[in-house]
């Protein structure tokens, strides 16, 4: 596979190997020449062939000359014919003298292939050679790795040009007509901003976009703070929704007033879109994890993450609807394991004031650095300096760690190994009281680089900290740090919830333990994914509730249409509810002493003459004894 991914293309790798070439060759080369030694003399040239060059700029180019090696004229080059005689071989005569140097560390700088079955060869060695740099077994091996991981990465990516249109709609649209003159930022956040999102191709669709809007001179929406939500966040929701339905191009789907983060969800053609209010966390939980993809060994967060995604999502254990854990708890293990292998560095910096921030603090270094102009060079996204350092990118050595030459399946399976002995290993001794194992028997899992004790000690300080490091007072079932506020982001998980990740996780270990490797060598993944779930949960309607002016419907759940235009009600067959054998809406017959039923007559029987006057002479008792009519005492058997 090594070869194949070098013939498609190692850019990296051919990227550091040229800055190698020109560290060897003296006093080094100027900025751009690295670019000549790749492309030759001339646009049309393949890379690593000097066939259109002479003999004296080859040796000139393996001597590691300083001089700038001229192009030689179009007729020297093309020959007598003019470009029409055949072009040198240099791999014909024995092209190793040329590589004799004139000047010390000539041979480490170019090693031509000295016959036809070197050039020729499959081996990493022979491509590298054939591409005019001279690798050794360990670095055609790190390039070729650095292509898979590049590759795959390159295949989940989504380019985002929806999500750039629809956010500079939205953002002039809410400047200019539903929010003049105030200040506010709309921020996307989540696998938009992460790029973890699940590909398209295995038929998961477009990850949804999330957003928030932040206004200036509020505080953040927190328990803290009842009036934000009575001020600021219920109108701002019922304003959106408004807003939105008169959109053309946009359809209103659900409007979650009442609920722990009031959303409004719409759609478009391309995306589905959850909006909120004054809520900063995922803005910085998003931009720190961007960072963290970005540092260690290039490209492994991002593939295993995606790994894991995809495995969790066929195995339905990916959601925290139905008690598993969400996708940004997994996103969290991953990082955790990599960093546990010295493959991910820790960029949160330590602060004095405590671990974690308060939801004000945070909505406060979220709008200063949507309101400075300096942004992250690639993603143009804002970074906050106070919070966590810049990424750091780290070359990856076997010498360092087992894993740093590992292939992405090779990843995910010691994924799994860490989640059974390090995550999940409590289970063995819960004795049937899986919430209730205390802290210092079970694994906190972080990013933030701190040993365990110290994690004991830091989560005393978040302000859930009965809710959710606290088995003692509350069922807890995997315990897994949010790095900003201190939240256990694996509070969603269930007992049954639980059980299902471990079943999945030993399954998947056995699963390639006893099964062949696939083509390539390696474990058996996409067999893994068509496996059927050990256990499927019911997962709690979409939505908790509609706001005014959006009709739910009762059969179905979904909103924007009521239940008499529901699609699936007028599909369906009429059916009439049978209760205790009577269908709904059909009188109960009577008994009757003769062993028949007889149904009751359609209308109450008329009181009779004699019944009158007896009523009437109980009205006149009444009046006479000075009470009023209605307290006329009514006939045995009479209903008033």
């Amino acid at each position: 596979a090594i070869p194949l991914a070098l013939s498609v293309g190692v850019s990296s790798g051919r990227r550091r190997a040229r800055e190698r070439m020109t560290l060897r060759s003296g006093d080094g080369l100027e900025a751009g020449d690295e670019e000549d030694l790749v492309h030759a003399w001339g646009e049309d040239t393949t890379v690593g062939s000097f066939g259109d060059a002479g003999a004296d700029d080859e040796e000139d180019l393996a001597a590691g000359n300083e001089a700038w090696l001229e192009a030689p004229e179009a007729e020297d080059a093309l020959g007598d014919d003019q470009g029409g005689g055949a072009v040198a071989d240099p791999y014909e005569d024995g092209w190793e003298e040329a590589a004799e140097g004139e000047g010390e560390g000539d041979d480490d700088l170019v090693d031509w292939p000295a016959d036809d079955a070197a050039a020729e060869g499959a081996s990493d060695a022979a491509i590298a050679e054939d591409e005019g740099l001279a690798w050794d077994g360990d670095e055609a091996e790190a390039a070729a790795l650095e292509v898979v991981y590049e590759t795959l990465n390159a295949e989940n990516q989504q380019d985002g040009a929806p999500e750039e249109a629809l956010l500079s709609l939205l953002r002039e649209g809410f400047a200019t007509r539903l929010f003049p003159g105030r200040r506010f930022h709309l921020e996307p956040f989540g696998s938009y901003v992460t790029d973890l999102g699940l590909p398209n191709s295995d038929g998961s669709g477009r990850s949804d976009l999330d957003v928030v809007l932040l206004f200036h001179g509020f505080r953040s929406d927190s328990f803290e703070a009842k009036e934000v939500r009575r001020d600021l966040v219920s109108p701002t929701i019922d304003q959106l929704a408004s807003y939105l339905r008169r959109q053309p191009g946009i359809v209103l789907k659900n409007v979650v007033p009442r609920a722990r983060v009031p959303i409004v969800t719409f759609e478009t053609t391309d995306l589905s879109v959850d909006i909120s209010v004054q809520q900063p966390y995922g803005v910085l939980n998003s931009w720190h994890l961007r960072d963290l993809c970005a540092s260690g060994w290039p490209g492994r967060l991002r593939a295993l993450a995606r790994l894991v995604k995809l495995w969790a999502k066929s195995k339905a254990i990916h959601t925290a609807k139905d008690g598993a854990l969400s996708s940004y708890g997994y996103v969290m293990l991953v990082t955790s394991f990599l960093q546990d292998r010295g493959g991910v560095p820790a960029l949160r910096l330590n602060r004095q004031s405590g671990p974690y921030l308060d939801a004000d603090a945070a909505l406060r270094h979220v709008l200063d650095a949507c309101s400075k102009s300096d942004r992250d060079a690639e993603t143009h996204l804002p970074r906050p300096g106070q919070l966590w350092r810049e990424p750091e990118v780290w070359e990856p050595s076997a010498s360092d760690s087992t894993q740093a030459m590992a292939k992405p399946v090779e990843l995910f399976h010691a994924w799994l190994d860490w989640m059974a002995d390090v995550v999940l290993a409590f289970l063995e001794y819960s004795e049937g009281a899986e919430g209730r194992v205390p802290l210092a028997d079970r694994h906190i899992v972080s990013v933030r680089g701190r040993t365990q004790e110290d994690l004991r000690a830091d989560v005393t300080w978040s302000p859930k900290r009965r809710e959710h490091w606290c088995p003692e007072a509350s069922e807890v079932f995997m315990l897994i740090e949010e790095p900003l506020n201190g939240e256990n982001v694996a509070r969603c998980v269930r007992k049954e919830g639980l059980w299902a990740i471990h079943q999945e996780v030993c399954r998947a270990r056995d699963f390639f333990a006893t099964n062949p490797p696939d083509e390539e060598g390696l474990p058996p993944f996409k067999a893994l994914l068509k496996l059927k779930p050990l256990s499927i949960r019911q997962q709690p309607p979409t939505s908790l509730g509609v706001g005014a002016g959006v009709s739910r419907c009762f059969g179905c759940g979904q909103a924007g249409h009521a239940l008499r235009d529901c699609p699936k009600q007028q599909a369906a067959p009429p059916q009439r509810h049978v209760v205790g054998g009577i269908p709904q809406g059909q009188k109960r017959p009577l008994p009757q002493p003769g062993g028949f039923a007889q149904e009751p007559p359609t209308k109450r029987p008329t009181m009779s003459a004699f019944g009158a006057q007896a009523r009437a002479r109980a009205l006149h008792a009444t009046a006479a004894a000075g009470r009023p009519p209605w307290a006329a005492p009514a006939r045995p058997g009479m209903v008033r």
